[in-house]
């Protein structure tokens, strides 16, 4: 095999199974070396400007990761600034990004040393567990902190969520869930749920009882927009405000006890708005709105929450409060448009699709920029061969 590293799918296939797990071994020691100079330039560029929305806005954009993923990269950056040891540990390619990121979080200039010699031969979870220790120890305030609650959807349709609670807090959590399980009904002839199947069924039976009670019955309403043919044939797919794809039984079902509300399009499939009658979009032009742009429409944003319609034609210079001269944008990005004199167009009302302008009136795309050879030359060298 020629000498250096594997590269096309030929000399994968021809490889033995000691040249793989070199390789391997080699980009799993280049990869983190290599995000360890990324998190040094990230905190390096903090330190100038230390306005984190911004930062972690235009990582989100520059790198498209999510903006969870941004912010908790600078976090690791500026905890790497008085962690020496950790950070040369991460740079030669020792230690895991997820190793790191746990003990880098406890870890203090005094305990920096001792971690980094530690870390290496220590699993993740054990690092973890530590970490939490440590964390309960050095912080005692941490039992009275707020809780946390992360959730999404994945991409095979299905919802995930995750977080943590004080003790005092969960227990109360635990309590609701196995309440309300205790008067949940058992489905004859059907295989016994699990306990964890169980939980899920209850925790959803709370929050469906929290949104009936909602006295707001438009901000309380979980949107389903579907065609009817899924209605009145089962055919074809529906889609939630928050992009999840349905079932057409599962729309059936919903669609027995639900308010219904019919959105007439142009022949061009397009809803129809209310043109200049009213500056603001109203909640039927709005959920549309989510639908089709389905996050903030800057590139790289992925923000959902606290979205607001913008107006590509502001309204004062004879916009209108329709679909196609409306974009949807999260505040900051609302705020960079009317107060940061950036510029953008609809290229497509269909779909969405925006083009952005920098003030100065250059084009600005996401995605990552284009690798500088003279960098990679200068920070990384040549590429770690395989034997």
């Amino acid at each position: 095999m020629a000498e250096g590293l594997v590269r096309t799918q030929t000399e994968l296939e021809a490889a033995s199974e000691d040249e793989l797990d070199r390789g391997i071994d080699s980009l799993c020691g280049l990869y983190y070396s290599s995000h360890a100079h990324l998190l040094a330039f990230i905190g390096a560029k903090d330190a100038r400007d230390p306005d984190s929305r911004a930062t972690v806005v235009g990582l989100s954009a520059k790198m498209g990761i999510t903006i969870a993923t941004a912010r908790r990269w600078l976090e690791t950056a500026r905890l790497l600034r008085d962690l020496p040891h950790l950070a040369e540990l991460y740079e030669s390619g020792s230690l895991s990004y997820e190793k790191l990121e746990a003990v880098a979080r406890v870890a203090t200039p005094e305990t920096d040393e001792s971690l980094a010699e530690a870390a290496p031969t220590m699993s993740t979870g054990a690092i973890r567990k530590l970490a939490a220790k440590l964390e309960a120890v050095t912080d005692p305030e941490q039992a009275h902190a707020a809780g946390r609650l992360t959730y999404r959807w994945r991409r095979n349709g299905r919802f995930r969520f995750s977080g943590d609670l004080p003790a005092d807090s969960g227990d109360i959590f635990a309590k609701a869930i196995e309440r309300e399980m205790d008067t949940m009904p058992r489905v004859p002839d059907e295989e016994r749920p699990s306990y964890a199947q169980k939980a899920a069924d209850a925790l959803v039976n709370l929050a469906s009882a929290t949104l009936a009670e909602d006295g707001d019955a438009d901000r309380a309403t979980v949107v389903v927009h579907t065609d009817l043919s899924v209605l009145t044939d089962g055919e074809g797919v529906a889609e939630s405000e928050f992009g999840s794809i349905l079932h057409p039984d599962v729309v059936r079902r919903l669609a027995c006890d639900c308010r219904m509300q019919l959105t007439v399009h142009d022949d061009k499939g397009q809803s129809l708005g209310v043109g200049r009658t009213q500056r603001t979009a109203p909640p039927w032009l709005m959920r549309q709105l989510k639908k089709r742009d389905g996050c903030c429409s800057f590139p790289g944003c992925t923000n959902r929450r606290f979205t607001e319609g913008h107006h590509v034609t502001f309204w004062p210079d004879g916009g209108r409060t329709d679909l196609d001269d409306m974009s949807l944008l999260c505040r900051y990005h609302h705020k960079l448009v009317h107060e940061g004199k950036w510029r953008m167009e609809l290229v497509d009302p269909a779909t969405g699709e925006t083009r952005w302008f920098r003030p100065d009136g250059s084009l600005y795309s996401g995605g990552p920029p284009p690798i500088d050879e003279e960098l990679r030359k200068r920070f990384f060298g040549p590429l770690v061969p395989v034997g």
